[in-house]
């Protein structure tokens, strides 16, 4: 029996004197198989799609969910459209989840509407605080924790149902009962109330906000872990993260049937009395044309109301400045945001403010200023402001543009002239191979040296052989062009895309984090499903996607074969897929860690370094990670036991210091175990907290004084690679202290490392 290369325990890892296959290697024992089978074939390293369906559609779903109850919805969504569409998004998991559980149809009824109005307290929060671009004070936080109350109270005055007021109600207690305290815990909280806590949570960390990036779909789950048994209920988070992936476009279409098509009348009316009907717009053509225009002009572009909210982000706005449209649109502008300076450097105030001046004066202006830019690079502009003004003279806002003047060449300009130099794939247009690979060589090397996030996409089109085979190499040749010709219309600036081979197409990302590429993935993907292929009969083509971001120790070889390897699994899961690996950049080290990092060292033991890692994941997944490693390193496996492995691995050529050094082979040797860690709580007693612990010690295979430096230099980075790939931190090492009596002892608590987000990032 065989099984994907991400799924199996340990010990059935067989020694082999050749590179690990990601096809599956045959099983050796039984110890362990039990606490691997539950994740045996099932893809849940995927990045789960954003669910952000059109404005028509929405209102359509949310009239036939909610009847006359959609005007609290519409209500909310004109106070803040973000919440809205999250709330959206919320309700959509929990249906696909409850459907997993096969929920009868009145409580999934009552959970869905419970998901899209667990937030309709927010109309009650001042706008400064929904708008504020930034992290919120204590006591804003504190304000919007009360959102929660509020929207019971709206809820109580129309809602018939005591389940979904009890669902909505509960929603923002902890699962320890350490928060908001409401009398209940654990598993005496309604199931609705902890489903919605961990999908609120799970979208929150993957949707991007000002202050920060979407995380990817690992990280995110390794964050849901953290807070098992405290925040979360552990059990439910096991299965939210074994749900198997599912093709966005399906899940829109059943969603949709869900909810319009085999809805009870009498199951909603139970909640409010059912209206039917819902309204849509369709864009003139003139409109379109701007709307294209102004998504791909180069230079920022963005639009204001009299009371200076942002209605407006083109995507020049979103590469100039590194601030995504969806964590902008409705919230106030202020020159602090762009921290804009004038031309000698002086901080801007509201009297020199060109977009105050133009509202007031109604006088369109042409400016030379500085912002602080992508990355928080200082860079000038310039920046010309114009009032919109009716023939009536009634003033409707003001349209601000920003043009890059630093004269840089970006990474889209560098592939136009490539091409100009005519070192493009002749058939498709775009870069070819060796253009691709010699970008992503520089592309990687900047992105690691500013521990910058980079992602790279591999996809290519599913059972292309049967088109050329079916309708002749001519027509397949017509579905390469259309498919380059989709992929370029998609691809933001700042992006290569190449062919990469037959029908096998590359797009590289810089400054992407894996949450925007996979979105980036998903929306080609849709698009070319979309288009009619006319050498086959108005038949279209769909195709598979393998998405990464760049992660510790990774070089461009490491990056491909993991993106490959998702590719892969796309592949085996059904195809017309977006399948993500890896968790990412991580935060760098601390120089005060930094220097104890050798503190072992090199001597007559041989030791590089021997360090301890822990994560809040379960030791079955730990394991499915422990495969992609060795898959993507082509790593030897010498031996291994029931908690034990020891690898040959050789390391890439960015852990390389000089050009001229040798990669170094290094000897790793992991020892997992499981440790339950007692914490006591006054209020709730004593809780209990599995964590996974790997104790990993790494030798060179010959040793070298000579070359010490560059072996320190590639262990350091293959340390880094591990943590990383089993989404794992270390374990600071404490120096030892005098024996303590067992009742001090005992009442010490141990936490494993809670990683780079916060209680308040996850609640929010």
């Amino acid at each position: 029996m065989t099984y994907p290369a991400d799924s199996l325990p340990i010990h059935a890892i067989t020694p082999t004197n050749s590179a690990a296959s990601p096809a599956g290697i045959e099983l050796t024992g039984s110890t362990l198989l039990d606490m691997g089978g539950n994740i045996a074939g099932m893809p849940t390293a995927a990045q789960r799609p954003r669910v952000d369906l059109p404005r028509d559609l929405q209102d359509q779903l949310i009239q036939s969910r909610l009847g006359i109850a959609a005007s609290l919805f519409i209500a909310l969504r004109c106070k803040h459209a973000e919440t809205a569409t999250h709330s959206i998004r919320v309700a959509l998991y929990c249906s696909a989840w409850a459907n997993v559980r096969k929920f009868n149809e009145a409580d999934r009824v009552s959970l869905e509407i419970a998901a899209l109005l667990h937030d309709v307290g927010k109309i009650g929060l001042p706008e400064q605080i929904l708008t504020k671009p930034n992290r919120l004070t204590n006591e804003e936080r504190a304000i919007v924790n009360r959102h929660r109350l509020m929207g019971v109270e709206i809820l109580s005055t129309s809602c018939a149902s005591f389940k979904v007021l009890e669902i909505v109600s509960n929603a923002p207690s902890w699962y320890d009962g350490s928060r908001m305290k409401f009398g209940v815990s654990g598993d005496q909280l309604p199931l609705g109330s902890r489903m919605i806590a961990i999908a609120d949570a799970y979208d929150a960390m993957t949707t991007p906000q000002v202050y920060r990036p979407a995380m990817s779909h690992d990280r995110a789950i390794r964050e849901l872990y953290d807070f098992a048994g405290t925040q979360f209920d552990p059990t439910l988070i096991e299965e939210f993260a074994s749900i198997p992936t599912f093709n966005p476009q399906e899940f829109y279409e059943s969603t949709a049937k869900n909810w319009l098509v085999d809805l009870q009348p009498k199951t909603v009316d139970s909640c409010w009395q059912l209206q039917r009907g819902g309204s849509s717009t369709n864009q003139t053509p003139t409109v379109l044309f701007q709307q294209r225009l102004l998504d791909n002009m180069y230079d920022a572009v963005i639009f204001l109301d009299t009371s200076l909210q942002v209605t407006f982000w083109n995507r020049g706005s979103e590469r100039l400045t590194g601030i995504p449209a969806t964590s902008i649109l409705q919230r106030l502008y202020s020159a602090d945001l762009l921290q804009m300076r004038d031309e000698r450097g002086i901080a801007i105030t509201a009297v020199d403010c060109p977009v105050l001046f133009a509202l007031k004066s109604r006088v369109q202006s042409m400016r030379r200023m500085q912002i602080r830019g992508r990355n928080g690079i200082e860079m000038p502009v310039n920046v010309h402001t114009i009032p919109v003004v009716d023939n009536e003279s009634n003033l409707f806002g003001a349209a601000l543009l920003l043009h890059d003047a630093t004269g840089e060449v970006s990474l889209e300009e560098q592939c136009q002239d490539w091409q100009a130099r005519a070192t493009l794939d002749p058939l498709t247009k775009l870069a070819n191979r060796a253009e691709f690979d010699r970008g992503i060589q520089a592309l990687v090397v900047e992105h690691v040296e500013k521990h910058q996030p980079c992602s790279l996409i591999i996809c290519d089109i599913d059972r292309f052989k049967s088109v050329n085979d079916n309708y002749g190499h001519q027509v397949g040749d017509e579905v390469l062009i259309c498919f380059a010709q989709v992929l370029q219309s998609q691809v933001p600036p700042g992006c290569i895309a190449a062919r990469y081979g037959g029908e096998e197409f590359v797009v590289l990302c810089g400054e992407t984090n894996a949450a925007n590429a996979v979105a980036l993935a998903d929306r080609i993907r849709i698009a070319i499903a979309q288009v009619p292929q006319t050498g086959m009969g108005g038949k279209s083509v769909t195709s598979s996607f393998g998405v990464t971001e760049l992660q510790p120790g990774d070089s461009p070889e490491i990056m491909l074969r993991r993106a490959d390897r998702a590719l892969y699994m796309a592949k085996e899961s059904g195809r017309n897929k977006v399948i993500q690996l890896g968790i990412g950049l991580t935060e760098p080290v601390d120089e005060r860690k930094k220097k104890r990092w050798w503190q072992w060292g090199f001597g007559k033991a041989e030791a590089a370094f021997k360090r301890t890692l822990q994560t809040s994941v379960p030791l079955p997944m730990t394991i499915e990670k422990l495969r992609g490693f060795i898959a993507d390193y082509q790593a030897d496996v010498l031996s291994t036991d029931e908690q034990h492995i020891k690898l040959e691995v050789t390391s890439s050529g960015d852990m390389l210091r000089r050009k001229s050094d040798r990669p170094e082979t290094l000897i790793l040797d992991l020892n997992f175990s499981e440790e339950t860690h007692v914490v006591e709580d006054e209020s709730n007693g004593n809780r209990s907290n599995k964590v996974t612990q790997i104790v990993v010690t790494a030798t060179p295979k010959r040793s070298r004084n000579r070359r010490r430096e560059a072996t320190e230099e590639s262990a350091k980075q293959m340390l880094a690679s591990v943590r990383a790939y089993l989404m794992a931190d270390e374990v600071e090492e404490k120096a030892p202290k005098a024996k303590q009596p067992p009742a001090a002892a005992a009442n010490k608590s141990k936490f494993p490392n809670r990683g780079n987000v916060t209680r308040a990032q996850l609640r929010e």
